[in-house]
């Protein structure tokens, strides 16, 4: 936060007439309660210097500043904006009125603040890195970029500019660019908790789960109860199948945020991994208690109930997951599998066209489609998808394979022993390809 032009305040007041006296008397009383963080009492004398002086700009801003750390950033906004009015050129009014639009997310109005700064103060990396901040609130990321850039290069020790910059890195999934800013933010404040954290994560989406362990063990060095550092760290170990460290740091971290429904559902999962079925239904239950609409969770629970064969629980599971998010291609997939070993194969059509309609690039919506079409012997329809998925997938020898079964059906025997042998040619030892070959009388 910039610093109040106290001894400005005091120039003024001293070019005033008599009565500017009581209204720097009440100033000055309005700053020493700001700075004991008292805002009602600042904002109380801050008042009255207005009421004695209204062109104190600075008593407006202050006033401003005491109604921003309340929270009620739309009074803060009126009185940067008069104090602004009496004061054009005051640098700080515009980026601490930028800072309140970006908390009533108004990103627009923050960006012509701070440009208005910038244009005032080039130099000032605060008033770059800002307006960065808004250009990623409003879904700008390359604007935000150029604006970090500068304001790093105005500041090259710049922490928050590197560990924001690095955000941004993020979600464009450029982990190697985010792991490289997330590591020189680190380095100038090695006791940069969100450093740490951000570490963890960009190693761990790129894969790098023991260098994400170590983030993340270091976080929680630093916050001891950063409930989503254990959660993030078991997500790693899980990836690397340790299940009990996994699990160890699942309940650490419930032990901290009870209420969070990820948690069980994650540790849920875990024993899964390790055959702990009731465990795990009772950790879905409790994270659907929790979080009634959690249609991962209900996916998790159906493909438990799918592989202990409670095919009519599995249903209901994958049903709800639907209900909750009907856009839930893996939920639709699932359920047709069900539908499927119910013999429901117009059912399953019906789930998995969906499915396809959402991901129209997944390869496995056409491929469990052309096994309902073929349990219903519409080997034309069976075909058609799986020429669809060959497309999309031309290297995976099961997929000529039973496409070779679709030609065989059709009695297309040359075409039929084509596709075996594509199949075999992809994996050698595909047993599949090979009795089709036998059963054709062609040479395996």
């Amino acid at each position: 936060m910039k610093k109040f032009l106290v001894s400005i305040v005091f120039a003024v007041a001293l070019a005033t007439s008599a009565f500017a006296q009581t209204a720097d008397q009440h100033f000055k009383a309005g700053l020493q309660s700001y700075d004991t963080k008292a805002y009602d009492q600042a904002i109380t004398s801050f008042t009255a210097a207005i009421s004695l002086n209204p062109n104190m700009w600075a008593a407006w801003f202050n006033r401003g500043q005491s109604y921003f750390y309340k929270g009620i950033f739309d009074k803060a906004i009126v009185e940067y904006s008069q104090a602004l009015k009496l004061k054009p050129d005051m640098v700080d009014g515009y980026f601490q009125r930028g800072l309140a639009y970006l908390k009533i997310k108004n990103p627009d109005a923050a960006i012509a603040d701070y440009s208005q700064g910038i244009k005032l103060a080039p130099t000032d990396a605060q008033l770059w890195h800002n307006r960065a901040l808004a250009y990623v609130d409003k879904g700008l990321p390359d604007q935000a970029m150029t604006d970090y850039n500068e304001a790093i290069r105005l500041n090259p020790a710049y922490t928050k500019a590197y560990l924001n910059r690095g955000g941004v890195y993020f979600r464009k999934k450029n982990y190697s660019a985010a792991l490289a800013d997330f590591t020189k933010a680190r380095d100038l404040d090695p006791n940069l908790v969100e450093a740490r954290y951000n570490l963890g994560q960009a190693n761990y989406f790129s894969q790098n789960y023991d260098a994400a362990i170590a983030s993340y063990t270091e976080t929680l060095r630093l916050a001891p109860n950063r409930s989503d550092a254990y959660m993030q760290r078991g997500l790693a170990y899980a990836r690397k199948r340790e299940p009990d460290l996994a699990i160890a740091d699942y309940t650490k971290a419930i032990a901290i945020a009870p209420q969070n429904s990820d948690l069980y559902h994650n540790r849920g999962n875990t024993y899964i991994d390790k055959g702990l079925t009731d465990l795990a239904m009772a950790d879905f239950a409790k994270a659907l208690q929790l979080n009634p609409k959690g249609a991962r969770t209900f996916l998790a629970r159906g493909n438990a109930n799918y592989r202990a064969k409670n095919y009519d629980l599995a249903l209901a599971d994958f049903s709800a997951a639907i209900d909750a998010d009907p856009n839930y291609f893996d939920a639709l997939a699932n359920r047709a599998v069900v539908h499927n070993f119910k013999t429901q194969y117009d059912l399953a059509i019906v789930d998995l066209t969906r499915a396809i309609k959402l991901e129209p690039a997944n390869a496995k919506g056409y491929k469990d489609r052309s096994v309902s079409h073929y349990l219903k012997r519409n080997y034309d329809l069976a075909l058609a998808d799986l020429n669809e998925l060959i497309r999309i997938d031309p290297k995976t020898a099961q997929n000529y394979a039973m496409r070779g079964e679709v030609h065989e059906k059709k009695s297309l025997k040359e075409l039929a022993i084509a596709d075996y042998k594509a199949a075999q040619k992809l994996d050698p030892a595909n047993t599949f390809a090979k009795a089709g070959l036998t059963r054709l009388g062609a040479t395996p």
